[in-house]
């Protein structure tokens, strides 16, 4: 685990990035609050648009809005590591001796409330940019009109058929565990390790982000997904019975928004106590990357 080490730009680098933009002169701030708190330190605080307006301004918000955008962001990598110290779940059905555990783990994406989508979405639709000088509004050609309805019909028809599959969720179809968010979506479940407290997965995930539209410029625009959390649950396959729920953990996808890799440890919790161990023990690791 130790030896994973991310290909991406340093900390510094990317501060650099901030300071030398002039585009981006309102990032200023930003780039001096990275200096003191370190660039995962300062993102992890911009979980919500009002987290970042009151820390900042409006303009300093809109720009960081801006910049986002122009990362263009499709999907999440995931490379699911492994776990260790998982609680044991089998146990011996003459004798009751314990046994080990056939881990494997469902993700989701977990969009942000339909009050900060609205905030951040219209920051991003108003009237002024991020230093505060008019844009000047360009209407759509008819075939550019067209295309954009075409493209918010088939998104609101794939939100439909995705909301009907996470409504038939594991605890639904295997077990009893927990109901989650009401709105997550993008269910994606990793390969089980058998008979091993300590499964090691090496496993690549891809979770696609809903909603975005095009701008004007071409690029495609989805100002919530900064706002988005991925959450993972962590269950444990039985051949013969239901499986068990084990226990699980979510992590904002804020601090992706550097455009770098992230390694995280995450320790397992229970905030619906729908946990079938004795005793809920156990850490996951994973390296997240936002992609285009």
């Amino acid at each position: 685990w130790l030896s994973i080490n991310p290909k991406h730009k340093s900390e510094v680098e990317f501060i650099k990035e901030l300071e030398s933009s002039a585009e981006y002169a309102c990032l200023e701030l930003i780039a001096m609050d990275a200096k003191t708190f370190g660039v995962e330190g300062l993102y992890s605080k911009f979980i919500s648009p009002d987290a970042i307006r009151n820390r900042y301004n409006e303009r300093v918000f809109r720009a960081l809005l801006k910049k986002w955008s122009e990362m263009e962001i499709r999907h999440l990598q995931v490379h699911l590591h492994s776990a260790t110290n998982l609680p044991v779940m089998d146990y011996g059905l003459i004798d009751g001796r314990p046994g080990k555990c056939d881990a494997f783990a469902i993700m989701f994406l977990v969009p942000p409330s339909e009050e900060d989508d609205l905030k951040a979405r219209g920051s991003m639709g108003s009237g002024d940019d991020e230093c505060g000088e008019e844009q000047e509004s360009v209407p759509m050609s008819p075939p550019n009109r067209i295309l954009h309805k075409l493209g918010k019909a088939a998104t609101g028809l794939n939100q439909t058929v995705q909301d009907v599959s996470n409504s038939w969720s594991l605890s639904h179809l295997m077990g009893v565990g927990p109901n989650g968010p009401k709105h997550q979506y993008c269910r994606t479940k990793s390969g089980i390790r058998y008979n091993t407290l300590e499964p090691l997965w090496n496993e690549d995930l891809e979770l696609v982000f809903h909603g975005g539209h095009t701008g004007m410029n071409g690029q495609l625009q989805n100002e919530s997904i900064a706002f988005h959390r991925l959450r993972v649950e962590l269950w444990d396959y039985d051949r013969l019975s239901a499986n068990d729920f084990i226990g699980e953990f979510t992590i904002p996808l804020c601090v992706l928004m550097d455009g770098r890799k992230h390694i995280f440890e995450k320790a397992l919790t229970d905030p619906e106590g729908k946990t079938q161990a004795k005793q809920l023990t156990g850490v996951v690791r994973l390296v997240l990357q936002l992609g285009a």
